[in-house]
């Protein structure tokens, strides 16, 4: 789990750093495919069974995105600090 976390604050960082957006990091299939698999712990579904939603990546960790899975979506979240141990959860989103 530490290395996926430290996988998502490097291209969080180099993103930033190259100018990429928001929107450009949610294509990198490395990137989602993490997501995908931090969220399936969360929500019961195979990773392979999400759709991800990148909301939000910031240089000191943290981000924000929404997993779907059968029809249910969830808010998920993660922080920390670059290089060091990382959180992450997820919840059925509030309507």
């Amino acid at each position: 789990m530490r290395n996926v976390y430290r996988v998502a604050a490097i291209a969080v960082a180099v993103a930033s750093v190259s100018g990429c957006t928001v929107e450009q990091m949610a294509k990198d299939p490395n990137l989602i495919g993490r997501l995908q698999l931090i969220s399936a712990g969360h929500t019961g579904c195979m990773p392979k069974d999400h759709q991800i939603s990148l909301l939000q990546a910031d240089l000191t960790g943290g981000s924000l995105w929404k997993a779907t899975c059968k029809g249910r979506t969830y808010m998920c979240s993660g922080a920390g600090v670059v290089g060091g141990p990382g959180g992450y959860s997820c919840a059925p989103e509030v309507e």
